[in-house]
């Protein structure tokens, strides 16, 4: 099964009247949901948690309180975040790097800057969790991503620098990652077998460790010599 293409949910923090604007203008002329626009630190808050946003747009400093203490909790620690500040100071940008999943950007900026920052700080951060089920984001196009259920990914196999995804019902998609950053963002039913394979453990067939070859649901996938030893642990 496959979710649906899902718009991304965005949150402005931002308390600048002009800039709220701009940005709310670029969202809103863009395939991205904006779930609304936060002047204060407290109705970001309110908004957080009650619409659980994508990704963050955000000032670095709300009615002159820097935002990073606010930001940099375990509560809102996944949350990618796009900060937005009106000249490059060293120390703003070193507080906004001890936070995960940041970028920066300095205004003024212009549309487009900020739509390929989007896009790639999404693709940079593309796993999530729905419904308690892992799932990774192939990016379809610049606005859409396609949910795939880690459930259904039978194997990916490495095409230069990147993946690809084959699935359970024989679809193939591009993930644009190298084979070692694909074998990160999994759990641990994912093994790799071979320099240009990981696979699925739940749709193992058949091992044959003559041949060198393991059958994963109806594909046949070679056995890389240095990666014997995690079979060896399955046939325990």
């Amino acid at each position: 099964m496959f979710h649906q293409l899902l718009p991304i949910k965005v949150l402005i923090i931002e308390d600048d009247p002009t800039w709220s604007i701009f940005v709310e203008s670029i969202i809103s002329e863009s395939n991205y949901e904006l779930v609304g626009i936060a002047n204060t630190l407290t109705k970001a808050k309110v908004m957080i948690e009650g619409f659980n946003p994508d990704i963050l747009i955000s000032e670095i400093r709300i009615q002159n309180v820097l935002v990073f203490d606010f930001l940099d909790t375990e509560k809102y620690l996944g949350v990618p975040i796009i900060f937005m500040a009106h000249q490059m100071d060293d120390r703003f940008y070193e507080l906004s790097q001890t936070i995960p999943k940041t970028t920066y950007l300095t205004k003024p900026f212009q549309k487009f800057t900020l739509l390929s920052t989007l896009a790639l700080l999404l693709s940079k951060y593309s796993v999530k969790i729905i419904d308690d089920k892992p799932f990774v984001s192939i990016r379809e196009n610049q606005y859409q991503v396609k949910e795939i259920l880690f459930d259904d990914i039978v194997c990916i196999e490495a095409e230069g620098n990147y993946g690809i995804i084959n699935t359970y019902s024989g679809m193939k998609y591009i993930y644009k990652k190298i084979l070692k950053n694909c074998l990160e963002e999994l759990d641990e039913r994912f093994i790799r077998v071979h320099k240009g394979y990981i696979i699925n453990k739940t749709y193992i067939r058949r091992i044959d460790l003559t041949s060198r070859e393991i059958t994963v649901n109806l594909s046949i996938v070679p056995i890389g010599r240095t990666y014997r030893s995690e079979l060896d642990c399955l046939l325990k």
